[in-house]
């Protein structure tokens, strides 16, 4: 996480040398630096949410189905607009352990590197972190029938990738609405409805606000 907080904080100073440009650049002044905002699928939807928490430049961010890793949870709620998209596949507690059971500790060992004290440790850390930020107001949507790369391009081309009943189009296509009608409310300030008139559209995702 360290290594992709820097990759980031590296291309937002880039951004703003950009800004300030020589008197030939194109770019110079033409940047609005105040009003960045992140989003990431899986360890890219982590990092958006540790920059979120570690530098003043982004403003707001959305995490698409990544795990909360990297320092400890912060004890107050995140104090700028967070936005948690999840898989329902991610969050079953009951999947997961069955998902353990049907492989033997020597073949979890074999495939993982660990053992399965040590999995179930670190999945139930994870899954108390995500509840953590959402209770102190993060928002967040949980969508059904949907898996961890419903999110990505890959259960486009392939039925092998999707979720039992999976609609990858239209799960792309509400991931996107919402995913402009936060932006939209937090960066440029428009009708700050809109999220939950999405929520009314999709009752089906869970959509949670503050």
């Amino acid at each position: 996480m360290s290594i992709w907080s820097e990759d980031v904080t590296f291309v937002l100073d880039q951004l703003e040398e950009l800004d300030k440009g020589g008197e030939d650049d194109q770019f110079k002044g033409r940047l609005d630096l105040e009003k960045i905002g992140m989003f990431g699928h899986s360890y890219g939807g982590a990092t958006a949410y540790r920059m979120l928490l570690q530098d003043d430049r982004v403003k707001a961010a959305i995490n698409m189905d990544g795990s909360l890793f990297g320092g400890p949870v912060p004890e107050k709620s995140v104090q700028k607009p967070l936005f948690l998209m999840y898989s329902a596949s991610s969050l079953d507690v009951d999947r997961f352990e069955a998902d353990l059971d049907e492989i033997t500790p020597e073949e979890i060992l074999k495939q993982t590197g660990r053992n399965r004290e040590a999995l179930e440790k670190d999945f139930y850390d994870l899954m108390s972190r995500y509840e953590k930020v959402v209770a102190s107001g993060a928002l967040s949507l949980v969508i059904p029938n949907s898996n961890h790369t419903s999110f990505t391009d890959l259960n486009l081309y392939s039925p092998l990738m999707r979720a039992k009943g999976e609609d990858t189009k239209q799960i792309h296509l509400l991931v996107n609405e919402f995913t402009l009608a936060f932006f939209d409310q937090y960066l440029r300030g428009t009708d700050d409805n809109v999220l939950e008139q999405l929520g009314a559209k999709y009752p089906e995702v869970h959509f949670q606000s503050k």
